[in-house]
């Protein structure tokens, strides 16, 4: 190329340069931004905690006592909460009536202590000439004064007056629960566990040798399970059984001894740690089970008040409401067995802050109850309360 081409292409390209400087706005070239930071973001877990009152006792699945490091939200051993019963003995309700007329479907009580009647409780009636006989309750208010009382069938006998024993007392408890945690639980599950039998004073043995014909001033043994009281019978037998021996205590067992009354010499030379110390024993030497004859339903409340006639009754969440007691709590007769050891959903949730209330009823079945379930005890029964997220 020639010297005045490159000359005449070099002008055009600073021409074209000129142009392209004007287009773009003289020479200024833009620079703005923008920006906005959200900062200290923070992830934390919410807390599911179950509160647990009885009366005026609370627990929490918060503290593990002496555990710093409670991973599995539990209260420490499993029996931190308040005991929901301890009926030793049951209180039957006694109760006298006027006269009865074969056609009767109800009875109206002069007198009554001991305790309240419900519906499918089984009486039995002696009246004043006679025999006895019984009847199974159908009112649908619990009853705890003097008054009238339903039954599902007709006296069938006449009499002037009768006396009257409720063979199918109830023992009552109330449970609160609280969600003190800040996340909803989407259930309530229970877990009935540890019901055993055994003789309410349980055994032991000697643990000095007997002489016969000396003054007994108590019986030395070990300690026994089960509970000793004045007036209980104190049974000393070999181990072959073939020599017995009855006292009457006079206390609980002391310094390793029970009282028992004055004025007994030994009738035979026991030996020591081969001789047992027992209560009564109805059934040989295992105690019946009254577990299965033990029924548990749980009525839920829709306040803090716990009323024996179940007003503030809202559902029955455990046992049978085939048959209220009142409105809608449960069937006590329709109740589960505290032989049963079943997880059981109660329905409904527990929102955080909030608390559900529940009223515990063990009935006893008198249906198939003898005398050999005399003098025992179910023992270790424990409830165990769970929710979830």
């Amino acid at each position: 190329m020639g010297r005045k081409r490159i000359k005449q292409y070099l002008m055009l390209l600073l021409a074209i340069g000129v142009i392209a400087v004007a287009a773009s706005g003289g020479g200024t070239f833009a620079s703005f931004s923008a920006e906005v930071t959200n900062a200290n973001n923070v992830f934390a877990t919410g807390s599911l905690i179950l509160n647990n009152t009885h009366g005026s006792t609370t627990c929490t699945s918060a503290i593990n006592s002496g555990v710093s490091n409670n991973t599995n939200n539990l209260n420490s051993t499993g029996h931190d909460c308040a005991t929901l019963f301890n009926v030793a003995p049951f209180s039957y309700a006694h109760a006298a009536m006027g006269a009865g007329t074969p056609a009767a479907t109800s009875i109206t009580l002069t007198s009554l202590t001991g305790g309240t009647i419900y519906r499918g409780d089984v009486l039995t009636i002696t009246p004043n000439s006679g025999s006895s006989f019984t009847v199974t309750t159908t009112n649908t208010t619990p009853v705890s004064s003097p008054g009238a009382v339903t039954i599902s069938a007709p006296l069938g006998a006449t009499f002037s007056s009768a006396t009257i024993l409720d063979g199918s007392p109830t023992a009552l408890a109330d449970v609160t629960l609280q969600n003190a945690g800040t996340l909803a639980a989407n259930d309530v599950v229970i877990t009935p566990s540890g019901c055993t039998a055994s003789y309410r004073e349980g055994h032991g043995t000697l643990t000095t040798l007997a002489v016969a014909g000396n003054a007994v001033n108590g019986v030395p043994t070990t300690v026994v399970g089960g509970t000793w009281s004045a007036g209980d019978p104190v049974i000393v037998t070999d181990s072959t059984g073939t020599h017995s021996q009855t006292f009457i205590a006079t206390g609980p067992i002391a310094t390793g001894s029970i009282p028992v009354q004055t004025g007994q010499t030994w009738n035979y030379a026991y030996p020591a740690t081969t001789s047992t110390v027992s209560g009564p024993q109805f059934n040989g030497n295992t105690a019946n089970s009254i577990c299965g004859q033990l029924l548990l339903s749980i009525t839920e409340n829709s306040t803090a008040s716990f009323p024996t006639a179940f007003t503030n009754a809202s559902s029955c969440v455990y046992g049978g409401n085939a048959n209220p007691v009142n409105t809608s709590a449960c069937d006590l007769t329709q109740g589960v067995a505290l032989s049963t050891n079943t997880a059981t959903a109660l329905g409904g949730t527990l929102a955080a802050g909030a608390s559900r209330y529940f009223q515990l009823a063990v009935h006893l079945n008198s249906s198939g109850f003898d005398n050999t379930y005399q003098n025992t005890a179910g023992t270790g029964f424990s409830l165990t309360w769970h929710v979830d997220q």
